[in-house]
């Protein structure tokens, strides 16, 4: 009897022994997300959508946007800027494209372009907005939406949206 009690006693050891806590992917998304309206800037293309920032467990930003529009081959440059939409204002980082087939685009955030980190707390206070263009060389001034995140007001005017001062 007492031999079976030390078993049971070393069996339940080794359990809990093997039965560590995993520590959490730290690319995992937490839950926590904010979304923000992207506006139409060319009428001509007709697009709008939204960007969410999403946390990951690490405090990084995933940045997702999702246009609606038209439909095509095309990657859509996409542009986080310091400051609101209505001022030309520097680029505070470039995004990954967003791909005209799906209207999607995602980029993990890790710093901006001075090289200074950013987080995603920090990032949906940021003083800035988002922007996605048309193309490079001469489709670069046409905007296909824009929108302000972070501190900003959550306003739209077309007729207001400043061209990049920097890219």
């Amino acid at each position: 009897m007492k031999k079976h009690h030390i078993l049971v006693l070393a069996i339940g050891m080794l359990a809990m022994v093997s039965c560590k806590d995993e520590e959490a992917d730290p690319t995992a998304l937490t839950g926590k997300s904010v979304t923000y309206s992207l506006f139409t800037g060319s009428n001509d293309w007709g697009y709008q959508g939204e960007v969410t920032f999403s946390e990951r467990n690490d405090g990084l930003a995933v940045i997702g946007i999702k246009l609606d529009g038209p439909t095509g081959t095309s990657k859509f440059p996409a542009h986080l800027h310091f400051g609101q939409y209505s001022v030309e204002a520097d680029m505070a980082a470039m995004l990954n494209p967003v791909d005209a087939a799906t209207g999607e685009g995602k980029t993990l955030l890790t710093q901006l372009a001075n090289g200074d980190e950013i987080s995603y707390a920090e990032l949906i206070d940021f003083d800035g907005h988002i922007k996605v263009h048309l193309g490079d060389g001469d489709n670069k001034s046409v905007i296909l939406v824009y929108g302000n995140i972070g501190s900003n007001p959550a306003t739209a005017n077309a007729a207001n949206v400043a061209n990049c001062a920097s890219w």
